[in-house]
């Protein structure tokens, strides 16, 4: 007995009557149906790559909180005395960070002001404390060098590192101050 075989004549006329219409309904949803297909296929990618990528961050980020306990672990803390030339290093460095940060507020005040004319009325000023300051950090590098002989702590290298970035900046002040003395010229 073949499919379709014990069908009557009745469910024959009904299904014939309706396959036109079904056949023209499913040709209208077959680009909806095509659209669905590939909007599911494109965010069947979208969630492997999101996968992946959270797979890789996933994995960063237990590398850097390996490395943070790594170096949280391999930072020692001594509880050294000071010496006195660490205290005279720490108050010498106190006093130019101090006037340092003076100086960037200064710096940061001439840079807002729109217009510069005419001559700077404190120029003579800052040339008086710029030979000021070179006078102490000759003292401080003469007294530097006169301590090397001694045994040295590691506080007071330290303190030195920092004299020596503050140096540095002093000696990137003085070439602001003096491209500013060429504009004001």
């Amino acid at each position: 007995m073949a499919l379709g075989d014990g069908e009557t004549g009745k469910d024959e006329a009904i299904s014939d009557d309706d396959t036109p219409k079904v056949l023209s309904f499913a040709d209208k949803l077959a680009p909806e149906v095509d659209a669905l297909r590939d909007a599911l296929l494109s965010q069947d990618k979208l969630l492997k790559r999101a996968a992946r990528e959270r797979k890789e961050y996933k994995e960063k980020l237990e590398q850097a909180l390996k490395d943070s306990e790594l170096a949280r672990s391999s930072v020692t803390v001594t509880e050294e005395t000071e010496c006195d030339t660490c205290a005279i290093h720490m108050s010498s460095l106190v006093t130019l960070q101090n006037k340092y940060g003076t100086l960037l507020d200064e710096h940061d005040e001439l840079k807002a002001r729109s217009i510069l004319l005419g001559a700077c009325k404190s120029y003579s000023g800052l040339q008086s404390e710029l030979a000021e300051k070179n006078d102490k950090i000759s003292a401080l590098e003469k007294a530097s060098s006169d301590s090397t002989a001694v045994a040295r702590c590691a506080l007071c290298e330290s303190l030195e590192l920092e004299l020596e970035s503050c140096r540095h900046d002093k000696m990137r002040s003085e070439e602001e101050n003096t491209y500013l003395r060429t504009i004001l010229s």
